[in-house]
């Protein structure tokens, strides 16, 4: 039965998704379960912003009427010497909590210091309806410039 299933799957991978079922060994393709997502989301938002010395910096508000997905963000800073105490978030709404920080990157005082920072989400991040993502820098003293990026996708209710 394993076998005759495995090659109703092969098949229908090679002839309705156009790819090419490599040779395995039986015991590993035994255990290979085929995965379609059926109900992929395409990314329709884009966007990005800039941040500099002390100062917040909302990058997108997420819509009123619809669920937003956060599916990968970045985060990049550019501080000089002088700057003391700073580190760059990345700050969003998730289930009310109004800081809940995405991505960090956090500054060495009194050095010059250049990051870049991305992280790709494998199950995109629900954020709050009608809320804010915002670029934060900390400091004491400022010379710092940071910029930030989103990509995420909104879905209609059910």
């Amino acid at each position: 039965m394993a076998n005759n299933q495995r090659t109703t799957v092969s098949n229908t991978i090679s002839s309705e998704l156009k790819l090419q079922m490599l040779d395995v060994p039986k015991k590993v393709a035994d255990n290979i379960q085929p995965v379609i997502l059926a109900d992929a989301k395409i990314c329709n938002i884009v966007r990005s912003g800039f941040a500099n010395n002390a100062i917040s910096t909302s990058i997108y508000t997420t819509p009123a009427d619809k669920d937003f997905y956060l599916v990968s963000c970045n985060l990049a800073v550019i501080k000089d010497s002088t700057s003391t105490s700073t580190s760059t978030q990345l700050r969003c709404v998730i289930d009310g909590l109004a800081t809940a920080n995405v991505l960090i990157i956090p500054s060495i005082t009194l050095t010059p210091q250049n990051a870049f920072e991305t992280i790709n989400f494998n199950i995109p991040l629900k954020l709050d309806r009608n809320s804010s993502i915002n670029i934060v820098n900390t400091t004491n003293v400022a010379n710092i410039v940071s910029s930030g990026t989103i990509i995420g996708y909104t879905v209609e209710p059910l």
